[in-house]
């Protein structure tokens, strides 16, 4: 293929988002992503791409978390927006 497959990044999206919200639960605490929306800015053909997870906002039953991507040249390749519903344990 010409570019990587676009649910390929969707997961590694979702999987960016959980692992910055793992960072601010409590061990008993766990959560499940109800919405996840993908925003594609340039296609991903070659190189590295870095990818941040970043938490806006939690509060006692959801969190707003999402993951920029960036080419080698620094430019935004695409965008990922999760809300996760917060369980606890």
């Amino acid at each position: 293929p010409v570019a990587v497959f676009g649910g390929y990044l969707a997961t590694l999206a979702d999987q960016t988002c959980s692992f910055a919200l793992m960072t601010m639960l409590k061990d008993d605490q766990n959560f499940t992503t109800v919405d996840l929306q993908m925003h594609f800015f340039r296609p991903v053909t070659e190189g590295i791409l870095a990818c941040e997870g970043h938490v806006l906002n939690v509060s006692r039953t959801q969190a707003y978390v999402e993951a920029v991507f960036t080419n080698g040249d620094g430019k935004l390749a695409l965008k990922a927006r999760a809300v996760e519903r917060i369980i606890a344990g």
